[in-house]
């Protein structure tokens, strides 16, 4: 079984994108709503679970409570406005490795007709100095399932297990939001693991304004943190492998 764990703040298309889910899996899912402190009528489905959340606390603890009561082998993990691809589901567990995370192709999504929009660039590095992800359309690799250095974090899929042994998400030290994308993707490389694009399966994502925020202080404290885990040193065998611009 596919655990889906959708974390939400106040999101418009929280159901189209459970719809969504729903209409295009071919195998067994759950879909696992984390309502970030505050309401909104769940999707009357057996296979929908709504977990609230008394405050708002983060996309980091929202992410965790739904992981806790999951019971899927595998793993993933969508924003709330989010469409997808016939059988993703499928050709996302047909790739699957047990140290590996896997991100379907990107594209837009056209909010006012709910299609695919434009293709979004299929690679991201990591900036030197901000630790940000940032586009790489000259990168090129060929296959249905190639490396990613990192990812945007709108879409992640991986074996539970996995997800565990990589510790979850550190709600501690990064705080609830921030750098979720280069936390799961560090991880995974620099323990041996790694991060694919898979090509056979694809979804869209809403680019909106961002309404889902701890302030300032909060994103300043997870990116701190991240510069002081993860130094070039640290990342050298990881930037050798890729060579991203703005590294020596």
């Amino acid at each position: 079984m596919l655990s889906i764990i959708i974390p939400s703040y106040k999101d418009p298309l929280l159901h189209k994108t459970v719809d969504s889910l729903l209409e295009n899996a071919r195998g067994e899912i759950e879909i696992i709503i984390v309502l970030d402190g505050y309401w909104t009528t769940p999707k009357d489905d057996p296979r929908v679970i709504t977990i609230h959340l008394g405050k708002n606390s983060g996309m980091r603890a929202a992410i965790n409570a739904g992981v806790a009561v999951a019971k899927g082998e595998y793993l993933m993990k969508c924003d709330a406005h989010c469409l997808f691809s016939k059988k993703f589901d499928r050709r996302l567990i047909q790739f699957s490795a047990p140290n590996q995370v896997q991100v379907p192709k990107l594209y837009d999504l056209n909010v006012e007709n709910w299609e695919r929009g434009k293709e979004r660039p299929e690679f991201q590095y990591i900036e030197k100095g901000t630790l940000k992800g940032k586009w790489w359309p000259e990168y090129k690799s060929k296959g249905d399932l190639v490396d990613l250095m990192t990812m945007q974090g709108s879409c992640w899929f991986m074996p539970t297990a996995y997800f565990h042994s990589l510790g979850g998400l550190d709600e501690e030290n990064y705080g609830g939001m921030g750098r979720e994308a280069q936390e799961i993707s560090l991880k995974a490389w620099t323990t041996g693991g790694s991060v694919k694009l898979n090509r056979r399966a694809w979804y869209a994502h809403w680019s909106k304004p961002k309404e889902w925020s701890l302030g300032k202080p909060g994103k300043e404290k997870s990116i701190a943190y991240a510069q002081s885990v993860w130094t070039e040193d640290k990342l050298a065998p990881l930037i050798k492998k890729f060579n991203p611009p703005g590294y020596v």
